[in-house]
């Protein structure tokens, strides 16, 4: 009998940490990027005034990315920001600096995600930012 409680005890000792030892290792996972938004995803802005968006949102919320602008339009046509005036944070804000030269109009900025647990996993969004006289 005392053999009998000898073995029970240690296989319960064994299953305690088998669980422990894989709850660790879940947290350890990388996790993967599903979608990445703005909230809200428009703003507006006047001309020759800063703007700075929300921060983008990625799900799940401990997800890592780094951010890159894919494209942008102006009035619903391809428009190249050959000043760079529209910038993108490390945490995916946009911004525009006071001394913007860019002119009244809608633009549609197309933000990529890339996973940073896997570089292939990519998502997008797109900001609407409307510039005003």
């Amino acid at each position: 009998m005392k053999n009998l409680l000898k073995v029970l005890s240690f296989v319960l000792i064994c299953s305690v940490v088998t669980v422990a030892c894989d709850k660790d290792d879940d947290d350890k996972k990388p996790v993967k990027l599903t979608s990445v938004a703005y909230s809200p995803n428009k703003a507006e802005a006047k001309l020759a005034t800063a703007f700075s968006s929300a921060k983008i949102k990625l799900t799940p919320s401990n997800a890592k990315a780094s951010f890159t602008i894919k494209s942008i339009t102006k009035d619903t046509k391809a428009f190249t920001d050959t000043k760079k005036q529209i910038k993108i944070a490390a945490d995916g804000k946009l911004s525009v600096a006071k001394s913007h030269t860019l002119e009244a109009g809608v633009y549609a900025v197309t933000v990529e995600a890339i996973d940073k647990g896997d570089k292939k996993n990519k998502k997008t969004t797109t900001y609407t930012l409307t510039i005003k006289k």
